[in-house]
């Protein structure tokens, strides 16, 4: 059966909707109508057909945090990358080695934008999903792989190489990719 509210597909039987959060009515399933873009149904009522519409995802993160063990694997990959990113902040971040000796720095060291741009890729990216916004989860995943990138070639200079935080960032970045990625092929499949 479809959700009256936002036209997600939710299982016979469920008491409200995985999407938005919206009780369902005991119906009769339904056939889907014509589909759009990624698999999202048209036409219903109440579908904005927005994948960024944000009260959309408010409602679904609303519905989805009360029953987070439902989520499924990608928005739990997703979740584990940002914890990752967090913890990426307070590892040694860059080496320098200079006349034998050899110091290293964090983010956290490295200046307040630095971290708080993580600090906010990691809320959101965990944020988006429990949301399981597919296509706001994809955009989040490609954000998160493209800051560690860009922190590590600027980083990068003669004296100074990479520690262990870069990498740590690197494969939160992937994670919370991964996971978008893995929930979007989930939902291909649907």
């Amino acid at each position: 059966m479809f959700c009256p509210k936002c036209g997600a597909q939710v299982p016979d039987g469920s008491p409200f909707c995985a999407s938005c959060g919206a009780p369902m009515a005991q119906q009769q399933p339904q056939q889907p109508m014509n589909q759009g873009g990624f698999g999202q149904p048209m036409g219903r009522p109440g579908a904005s057909g927005n994948p960024f519409d944000f009260n959309d995802i408010i409602n679904s993160f609303k519905a989805n945090i009360s029953n987070i063990g439902g989520l499924g694997i990608g928005p739990f990959i997703m979740l584990g990358g940002a914890v990752l990113l967090i913890i990426s902040i307070f590892l040694p971040f860059v080496s320098v080695k200079l006349f034998g000796l050899t110091s290293s720095a964090s983010l956290l060291k490295g200046g307040a934008l630095h971290w708080i741009v993580a600090i906010l890729i990691a809320l959101c990216s965990a944020f988006v999903a429990v949301s399981k916004k597919t296509i706001p989860m994809l955009v989040q995943g490609g954000i998160a792989v493209v800051y560690a990138i860009f922190e590590g070639i600027f980083q990068k200079d003669t004296l100074v190489t990479l520690a262990v935080g870069f990498y740590v960032m690197l494969i939160a970045g992937l994670a919370i990719a991964g996971g978008a990625v893995l929930q979007f092929m989930q939902e291909r499949k649907k």
